[in-house]
């Protein structure tokens, strides 16, 4: 008569350890910060059409990348587009190799969340900009290209410099100073070996009573 109550408490207790927590989003790389302004003749890397910018970027730990924050510069005028609510860019095309040249990750026209635009004192439009990808990568250095940014208003985007140490290059004039990025994602945990025991215990005896059913 007991069966059924410990049957059940047997599946409550293995779906509880299988169930994963959410894991939040942190820092996995910062690039410095935006600057916005002039960094000796010029303060931004075209990314526009096939204009191309890489920046070098180092993993610590096996990590899954969510989302990648850059830092933009438009050029556009208030009949383009109007003062500085919403963001001008749109879309972005971007890719990640690892040291041995390989593509590990990669997108085109992928969707740009701009946020904090504001025109800095050359009237440019400079402002975070956002978007997501789902790679998990392991430990190491890699290298992530932005080109083929897009606007609502035709104009031409650039990548904001900062000056960091970083490995940088542009496809229209070799090395260059750093831009400004950051990486955000997560680092998936390892069961450690208790709870691997108790999932274990727990299918053991959801067997067991399947086995008393049949007989």
């Amino acid at each position: 008569m007991f069966r059924k109550p410990f049957l059940c408490l047997l599946v409550v207790a293995v779906m509880s350890l299988l169930a994963q927590p959410t894991m939040a989003d942190i820092l996995l790389f910062n690039n410095g910060s935006l600057l916005g302004t002039d960094i000796g003749t010029v303060g931004y890397a075209e990314i526009t059409g096939s204009d191309a910018v890489t920046d070098s970027f180092v993993i610590s730990t096996t990590s899954n990348l969510t989302s990648i924050t850059f830092g933009d510069w438009t050029f556009h005028s208030a009949a383009d587009y109007g003062s500085t609510t919403g963001g001008d860019l749109q879309t972005i095309d971007f890719t990640i190799t690892n040291s041995a040249a390989s593509i590990v990750a990669q997108g085109t026209g992928v969707p740009v969340t701009v946020t904090g635009e504001t025109k800095n004192l050359y009237n440019d439009y400079v402002s975070d900009a956002t978007f997501d990808l789902s790679v998990q990568l392991a430990a190491g250095t890699y290298y992530l290209t932005l080109d083929g940014a897009l606007c609502k208003s035709g104009s031409f985007t650039y990548w904001d410099m900062n000056s960091a140490s970083n490995s940088t290059a542009s496809n229209l004039s070799g090395p260059i100073s750093s831009e400004f990025f950051e990486i955000y994602g997560n680092t998936p945990t390892v069961p450690e070996p208790t709870t691997m025991l108790l999932l274990g215990l727990g299918l053991i005896g959801i067997a067991g009573v399947r086995r008393k059913f049949k007989n």
